[in-house]
């Protein structure tokens, strides 16, 4: 995840230590002031060359007052000057409006790259998962037929040790257990409980093999009766 966020952050921090020293150097050159960046503002909204024009086609002075009151007109050359300023601070401003968007542009296609890792991340742990699950529940099974399979050739005192020690750390593993065992290996196991506590065990053994083939009867007649329903 790290690398993601590195991936991420570098442009977005280069975009914006771009932008700040940019602006700083034109600060410190004395290009960009509170003037030039309302300026900039007229240019970014449309509103600067009406400004220009309507500075250039204002009211004249009329040609009947005298000379004393008329202002210099400024010479063809400095109006060529003005008007290359202009231009070269318009393009300018352009070139990093340009550089800024391309920049966004940049962060964006990191954003959506980090998106789908991140949701290709996601699949394939989940699909690790589930992979997972499917191999313990095939050694889980494996396991189980080995255990049956030991319990069966066991003699039928070491069995029923067996047995209670299944019982007390899981009620469930030893009626899985009991219900695979052949009925007549079962029964010479059942035989070897003699004591109170053996006999309370082997009641409550037997009440669940009845409950749990009273379940698998009762999913068989309602697998049973759904088929026969047209």
């Amino acid at each position: 995840m790290s690398r993601l966020f590195n991936i991420v952050a570098i442009p977005a921090i280069a975009t914006l230590l771009a932008t700040g020293g940019f602006l700083a150097f034109l600060f410190a050159t004395g290009r960009l002031d509170a003037d030039r960046v309302a300026q900039i503002g007229a240019v970014l909204r449309g509103e600067f060359d009406d400004r220009s024009k309507n500075g250039e086609g204002g009211d004249s002075a009329p040609t009947s007052a005298p000379a004393s009151m008329t202002a210099p007109a400024a010479s063809a050359e400095e109006i060529r000057r003005t008007r290359v300023a202009e231009q070269i601070q318009r393009a300018t401003l352009e070139r990093a409006a340009a550089d800024i968007a391309a920049r966004q542009n940049l962060l964006n296609l990191a954003m959506q790259n980090l998106i789908q890792m991140q949701e290709t991340f996601e699949k394939s742990k989940a699909d690790w998962r589930e992979q997972q699950r499917k191999l313990s529940d095939a050694v889980r099974d494996e396991g189980f037929k080995r255990e049956l399979q030991y319990v069966e050739r066991l003699n039928p005192k070491m069995a029923k040790e067996h047995v209670l020690r299944t019982w007390r750390k899981q009620k469930a593993d030893a009626v899985r257990l009991f219900v695979a065992l052949p009925p007549a290996k079962g029964q010479r196991i059942l035989e070897q409980f003699t004591s109170q506590e053996d006999v309370g065990v082997m009641h409550e053994l037997l009440e669940q093999l009845r409950l749990a083939g009273a379940n698998e009867y009762a999913e068989g007649s309602g697998r049973t009766a759904g088929d026969a329903q047209p």
